[in-house]
């Protein structure tokens, strides 16, 4: 998909780019300057690992600019201008002239953070709106742009052999401790005791998104709930607020052979979801494949919920599998569907 886009639309744009590629702005004396374009500067999953990073860098070495391209701002939007040396919004800008406005701040390196998602705007990377451009965060893989120079990834969700020039446009740049810098954007509560020890038995939980819940997801997790007697399954999403999705939702689940009875579909409490004591009530977290959770996976680690997650064979479906090895437990990284199984057994006996 990505490279059919660069081919409609990117190249026509890549034709008239008057910045030189790999060519430095700024002087060798000057600090780096680093831009980011993001729709998603507010209170969004993306901030809780771009905000951490944006704080972090050196700016003794670094001067850092944000493209903010939506249209909702918040109290996170203004912490990520504190976080900044130069915050714009380009939001209805036209392309020639966001392109311009990037130029003009003497960008080195641009960092696309939301790849062909959320309204993104590829066209000022494939205008090539600064000398090195660089994928990072959101986005499944390869963006398919032929200006797009590098995307950042690492060894464990793509291990050295993939992702190279060949098999994708953009080249690969391996972050040796891995690529999440995760913190949550609320104070959240803290890590409480596992409720199965007031509660007498199991519960089985996930926040990832209701697209990822293919049937082959929701089987395995019927196993372990067949698996571990008395166990519950607590699946949380906005969508179950409503009555109507509560039973076509269930009613999948029976037609899968999953007993129905021992689910808990419930909608966020809005407190609750934000300080992550949600997780309060959840004895195992259960990841999705083979689009594995990002987010969910990071929340769950951080109130002291371990995940379990079976390892793919592409960038989406290692992601998690990457986050918990480097939390080290690769013991909860199962590669078949009986090892996710056996590892769920392992965790409650």
């Amino acid at each position: 998909m990505g490279r059919e886009w660069d081919r409609r639309f990117g190249q026509p744009l890549a034709g008239h780019t008057v910045v030189q590629a790999g060519k430095r702005v700024t002087k060798e004396s000057e600090k780096l300057r680093v831009g980011f374009v993001s729709t998603t500067f507010r209170h969004h999953a993306n901030c809780q690992f771009l905000l951490p990073l944006l704080e972090a860098l050196d700016r003794n070495v670094l001067e850092v600019f944000a493209y903010h391209d939506g249209s909702h701002t918040d109290s996170v939007t203004r912490r990520c201008e504190a976080a900044t040396d130069g915050f714009r919004s380009i939001h209805g800008m036209p392309e020639s002239k966001a392109v311009q406005t990037i130029r003009n701040d003497r960008i080195d390196v641009l960092f696309d953070i939301n790849s062909h998602f959320d309204d993104a705007r590829m066209r000022l990377f494939a205008s090539r709106a600064a000398p090195v451009q660089v994928h990072y965060l959101g986005g499944t893989g390869p963006t398919g742009l032929a200006n797009m120079d590098w995307r950042l990834a690492d060894d464990l969700n793509e291990p050295p052999g993939e992702g190279e020039p060949g098999s994708g446009t953009e080249r690969i740049f391996r972050l040796a401790g891995g690529i999440h810098s995760f913190r949550p954007l609320c104070a959240t509560a803290a890590p409480s005791a596992l409720p199965w020890m007031s509660n007498g038995f199991v519960t089985f939980g996930s926040l990832n998104a209701l697209t990822k819940m293919e049937d082959p997801v929701l089987r395995l997790w019927g196993r372990c709930l067949a698996k571990v007697p008395g166990s519950r399954l607590k699946l949380v999403k906005q969508a179950f607020r409503h009555e109507a999705n509560r039973i076509d939702f269930s009613q999948r689940c029976a037609d899968l052979g999953i007993d129905t009875a021992r689910l808990d579909l419930e909608a966020p409490d809005n407190r609750t979801f934000d300080d992550l004591s949600v997780y309060h009530g959840i004895d195992i977290a259960l990841d999705t494949f083979p689009y594995n959770g990002i987010t969910t996976t990071c929340e769950a680690l951080w109130m002291g919920v371990p995940v379990v997650t079976l390892e793919g064979d592409r960038f989406v479906a290692r992601e998690a599998s990457g986050i918990v090895t480097r939390c080290g437990h690769s013991e909860w990284v199962a590669r078949t569907e009986d090892d996710y199984l056996e590892t769920v057994s392992q965790l409650c006996s």
